[in-house]
C-alpha cells in the first residue's frame, strides 16, 4: 500500500488526493518493450489492458509516467498531459475504450529518452488499485545523411522539429566550424543572410564548390538534431552543349585518324594521275 499524491490527479478529480491507492504488479525488467524514433519525428509506446484485467463496465483510467514525471492520464473524455509532454502525447479515447493504451507521441526530443510505465486503475470506491501495464524503453536517435546538390542551386536541410536552433558548417578543406544561421539572431529576419528557413526547412542559396562539406542542425542544448555530408557538382551539361562537344569530338577524329588521311592522300593522288592522262 502506498499513498500517491500528485497535481495531475488533482486535475482530473478534485478528491482523488483522498484516495488510497495500493499497487498490484511491478515492472520486471524481462517485460520491457524497447521502440525507438528519430528526433522531432512519431514514436508509439504500445500497450493494452483488457488482456489483463477482462471486460469492465466501468470507463478505462489509464496512466503513464516516467521515474520522475507524469507523462499522461486519461478517463473518458477527460486527460491531463505533463507539463514537458504538452501537447505531444496522447492515448485516443475511442482506442482506450477497445483496450488499446498505447502512448501516441509526436515532434519526440532527445530529452523524451527513457523508461515510461503504464498503469490501470481499478475500483469503485476511494480505495483504488493500479495494475502494472507495460514498461517501454524509448530510444532517441539523430539524423545522418548524404546529399549532392548542382552549384549555382539551393541546398535544402531538415529541420524535424521547431526546436532547431542553430545551423553550423565545416567546409570539406578543413577550417573549422563557421555558423551560419541561429534563429535568435537578426541577420535572418533583415534578409542579410544566405539561408533562410522556409516551410520547416533550412535553404541555403546558389551554392559553390566552397560550401561542400557538413552542416549540422542544432538544438538549443547544442546537440545535433541532424549531420548532413554535402558535395556540390558541376551542373549537369544541356542539350546544345552534349551535340557541340559531339560536333567537336566527331571533327577532331576525323582531321586527326591516320588512316583517313592516307585514304585522302591516294585519293588526291589518283585525281591528279587523272589530269594528267587527260592532259597528255
Amino acid at each position: 500500500m502506498e499513498t500517491r499524491s500528485t497535481s495531475s490527479w488533482m486535475c482530473l478529480y478534485p478528491i482523488m488526493w483522498l484516495w488510497l491507492i495500493s499497487y498490484a504488479g511491478s515492472s520486471p525488467v524481462s517485460s520491457v518493450v524497447h521502440t525507438w524514433s528519430g528526433v522531432g519525428l512519431q514514436a508509439i509506446l504500445p500497450c493494452t489492458w483488457k488482456s489483463r484485467v477482462g471486460a469492465s463496465s466501468q470507463l478505462p483510467y489509464i496512466q503513464w509516467e516516467t521515474v520522475t514525471d507524469t507523462v499522461f492520464e486519461r478517463i473518458g473524455e477527460r486527460s491531463f498531459q505533463g507539463e514537458a509532454f504538452r501537447n505531444r502525447v496522447d492515448v485516443p479515447m475511442e482506442m482506450l475504450e477497445e483496450g488499446n493504451c498505447s502512448l501516441f507521441f509526436t515532434d519526440v526530443q532527445f530529452g523524451d529518452a527513457g523508461i515510461y510505465e503504464s498503469y490501470l486503475v481499478v475500483g469503485q470506491t476511494r480505495i483504488k488499485k493500479r495494475i502494472f501495464l507495460q514498461s517501454v524503453q524509448l530510444l532517441v536517435f539523430d539524423h545522418k545523411l548524404r546529399s549532392s546538390v548542382e552549384s549555382g542551386k539551393d541546398l535544402y536541410l531538415e529541420t524535424y522539429t521547431s526546436h532547431a536552433e542553430t545551423l553550423v558548417f565545416e567546409s570539406s578543406e578543413g577550417y573549422g566550424w563557421i555558423e551560419l544561421w541561429q534563429r535568435s539572431k537578426e541577420r535572418n529576419k533583415n534578409g542579410t543572410s544566405r539561408v533562410e528557413e522556409v516551410e520547416g526547412k533550412l535553404v541555403v542559396r546558389s551554392v559553390s564548390a566552397s560550401d561542400s562539406g557538413i552542416y549540422k542542425v542544432l538544438d538549443a542544448d547544442g546537440l545535433a538534431l541532424s549531420t548532413v555530408r554535402v558535395s556540390v557538382t558541376d551542373p549537369a551539361p544541356t542539350k546544345a552543349t552534349v551535340v557541340f562537344e559531339k560536333q567537336s569530338t566527331f571533327s577532331s577524329v576525323s582531321l586527326n585518324s591516320p588512316s583517313l588521311c592516307v585514304t585522302a592522300s591516294l585519293l588526291l593522288s589518283a585525281l591528279i594521275l587523272n589530269l594528267l592522262c587527260l592532259a597528255v
